[in-house]
């Protein structure tokens, strides 16, 4: 099974460095180069790895982890939390 790797930068040249590098470790990328895409992205699917660029404009990467993470939490069919 290929792991699923989030790269999100506005810069390309960083996302194609990045991207190179994890393909070539077999992974499957997703490259965006906007915050707002990368939000819903991280709330539509599950990632192994993200890549996030702190100096983006809003949602910058500091909170797209934050979003990330809260929506890794969820409640299990049994009331318990399932952290994905």
């Amino acid at each position: 099974m290929h792991r699923r790797v989030l790269i999100v930068d506005d810069e390309q040249a960083t996302c194609e460095l990045i991207e190179r590098t994890v393909s070539t470790a077999g992974m499957d990328a997703l490259v965006l180069n906007n915050s707002s895409q990368a939000a819903r992205a991280l709330s539509a699917g599950k990632f192994d790895l993200v890549f996030l660029d702190f100096h983006m404009s809003a949602p910058d990467g500091v909170e797209l982890a934050r979003q990330g993470e809260a929506d890794a939490i969820q409640p299990d069919d049994s009331g318990g939390i399932d952290k994905r």
